[in-house]
């Protein structure tokens, strides 16, 4: 009997030491096939003998992120990715390599050949689910980026997507990433509403509103008035019904200590405040108009509210300025019970000038109690305890829809609910000003409490522009198109595919309420980035030159470089600054001389903007950018390479020679005329030249 029982036990291990035998194998395999995926597609230099590799695992599966380099780590490396399902996720290409402005090899449109015979490679059908997304990064770059989204049916599907690296110096491929949706379905776009009819719908469903903004100029707010979508970028028009959609997110139920400072309201420090260091808390105390803090604490305890007992002490208390209104101040204080088990604690912001509370947060880690009260009895007992204790500024709001209504009406009880009323001036929503106060559904009381509320005048709304002008900028010159998003069903992971139309993202939806052009985020005007295009340079000696530089944003605004013009110092500077800095240019030549000073191109006493510019002097800031500037200074080393040396500064006879050694310069029958003013069409000569042989 105990061999057989002992037979059993010897079975039962081998048995269950075969699992993970089996397991590891499985993976091996897996592993295996990765590598020969990789190998097969890709070059792997023999050089690179180390490998390296580790699994990241999701809820759709597993990939393997495999690494190739070469022991010293010299040459580089080469890291790919591959998913269970063998396609490849990732490849990212580095080597050492230095062409700091220096003009690309490949042009953009040749690298995007590059790029898309990669996709081929890597995927033969991949490219042809793709659509390509013109990027407006422009300027020298040492890596091109390109952009696809995937298409279905022909129309976009933004969450999936490839992009790809390419080096504009030597045609190879630095990256590769793609993210992707395998399993999930997508509406067909059949018996869906007309563009037109799309349109009717949104006017009708979301629309655009007045509403003012500001800005912080020479130390003040200054509002102003613009016309932008009502819901912002989360709704959409169902491509089937013409309703309203939102297209959700999960919603995430933040923890305490991150709801304390939420949003929302809450005593506690905000974002917006700023700490007095002694010098400025000394000016303020010299005013004699704020309350002390002992002032500030009995306002806060007199308050039934807040629910400060005598056993609670004050824990903090600080006097902070309110951005942006310079001349508000906020007294912020914590009160709490280091003996009570539950934790309570208050905080509370005080208007230092008229001791009204500004925001209070009433906290407890006690949250055994379900939820008791619905959204309704919430919000009822919300506008109560406003018109009890900020009456007249809430009779100056409009209740703000809860973005989160339509996940909230589908669950039972919350328990919290968060109310949001903005402010309205002039009959005109200005969200910026707003009161918030949270709920707390399970003991029945107001938990926390915000409101900003700017102290300024606003204009009233006068000769706007017709709404119906805007909407056909909305649609015709911001974009708007059918489209597939993803949306997650109620606040579960499960995601749905809707085919919606709505607004392109790539402009910003805001219009100024006066004029009716497009708005960036921050007030100022939207300008759209466009290639220089030019009309008088076709059989210039200088054409190859012009467009060279032209095909990195190196140029003059307008359709008109003007090549025989003499150029002056602030233009010339001004091509030489967009060689410098190609990710962006100077609209302010102040800024632009400042930065040119900075980096020792040109000195402070040498700054003449309109003054025409020699060739001497052309030479002489560019070979300063090339940094040869010490070295061009030294005397009795170099050999004159023209017949005028007498008429060249003697201080730049250095110059002259490292610029005509690099083929920066050249000589007319011998000489080089150091004196001579040169013209745009000279200019845009040496920048290319420069180009070409800098760094």
């Amino acid at each position: 009997m105990k061999k057989i029982i002992f037979f059993f036990m010897i079975c039962s291990l081998l048995f269950s030491s075969l699992q993970p035998i089996q397991s590891f194998a499985q993976e091996d395999v897996k592993l295996e096939k990765a590598i020969q995926k990789t190998k097969k597609i890709f070059d792997i230099p023999q050089t690179f003998t180390e490998f390296e590799y580790d699994i990241s695992s999701f809820e759709d599966g597993s990939k393997w992120n495999m690494k190739w380099y070469s022991k010293d780590e010299k040459e580089g490396r080469i890291e790919v990715s591959v998913d269970e399902k063998e396609n490849i996720t990732s490849y990212y290409k580095y080597k050492p390599r230095d062409f700091k402005n220096k003009l690309p090899v490949y042009n953009k449109n040749q690298g995007k050949k590059i790029a898309e015979n990669f996709i081929k490679k890597v995927d033969g059908d991949l490219l042809t689910q793709l659509i390509y997304e013109e990027n407006t990064i422009s300027g020298i770059q040492g890596t091109y980026h390109y952009d696809y989204i995937r298409k279905v049916y022909d129309l976009p599907f933004y969450k999936d997507s490839v992009s790809i690296g390419v080096n504009s110096y030597t045609g190879e491929v630095e990256s590769f990433y793609r993210n992707w949706s395998y399993d999930i379905s997508f509406p067909k776009p059949e018996k869906i509403l007309s563009k037109e009819e799309a349109k009717k719908a949104f006017k009708k469903e979301l629309g655009l509103e007045l509403i003012y903004k500001y800005r912080y100029e020479d130390e003040k707010v200054k509002p102003y008035l613009v016309y932008t979508t009502k819901y912002g970028r989360d709704y959409f028009i169902d491509a089937f019904t013409g309703k309203r959609i939102k297209i959700t997110r999960p919603i995430l139920y933040k923890n305490k200590s991150a709801m304390d400072e939420s949003e929302s309201g809450g005593g506690g420090i905000s974002r917006n405040e700023i700490s007095l260091n002694p010098e400025e808390l000394r000016a303020v105390k010299e005013a004699e108009k704020l309350i002390s803090k002992k002032d500030a604490e009995q306002i806060a305890r007199n308050e039934e509210l807040l629910g400060i007992t005598k056993d609670m002490e004050l824990s903090y208390g600080n006097i902070h300025k309110n951005w942006p209104m310079k001349d508000s101040f906020t007294w912020n204080l914590s009160f709490a019970n280091k003996e009570d088990k539950n934790h309570q604690y208050v905080s509370v912001g005080i208007d230092a000038f008229s001791g009204k509370i500004k925001n209070f947060y009433i906290g407890n880690d006690e949250e055994k109690e379900e939820p008791i009260y619905d959204q309704d009895y919430a919000k009822k007992e919300v506008e109560e305890f406003l018109k009890n204790f900020v009456g007249e500024k809430y009779a100056q709001t409009i209740y703000k829809e809860n973005t989160e209504d339509e996940i909230i009406a589908q669950n039972e009880k919350l328990s919290y609910y968060y109310f949001t009323y903005v402010r309205k001036i002039h009959g005109v929503p200005f969200e910026d000003n707003a009161i918030h106060v949270r709920f707390n559904a399970k003991t029945g009381k107001i938990q926390s409490f915000d409101i900003k509320w700017f102290d300024i005048s606003f204009p009233a709304p006068s000769k706007l522009v017709s709404i119906d002008e805007l909407y056909n900028k909305l649609f015709d010159d911001i974009g708007f198109n059918l489209l597939y998003k993803v949306s997650r069903i109620n606040s579960q992971k499960n995601e749905e595919v809707k085919l919606v139309y709505g607004i392109d993202e790539k402009k910003p939806a805001i219009f100024d309420a006066h004029t009716g052009k497009i708005l960036q985020y921050n007030g100022d005007l939207y300008q759209e980035k466009k290639k220089i295009l030019y009309k008088d340079i076709d059989g210039h000696k200088a054409q190859k030159e012009i467009e060279a530089l032209r095909e990195y944003n190196i140029g003059f605004k307008g359709q008109d470089f003007r090549p025989d013009d003499k150029i002056n110092q602030k233009d010339f500077l001004y091509l030489l600054s967009q060689a410098l800095n190609p990710y962006g240019e100077y609209d302010d030549k102040n800024q632009m001389y400042e930065e040119l000073i900075r980096q020792n191109i040109i000195k402070e006493e040498e700054k003449k903007p309109d003054e025409i510019l020699t060739k001497e002097q052309s030479v002489k800031f560019i070979i300063r950018a090339l940094k040869y500037d010490d070295i061009g200074n030294i005397k009795g080393i170099y050999k004159y390479p023209f017949t005028d040396e007498k008429s060249a500064d003697p201080n730049l006879i250095g110059h002259i020679c490292i610029a005509y050694g690099l083929g920066i310069v050249k000589g007319e029958n011998g000489a080089f005329h150091p004196k001579e003013e040169i013209y745009r069409a000279d200019a845009a000569i040496e920048i290319y030249n420069y180009l070409q042989k800098s760094r």
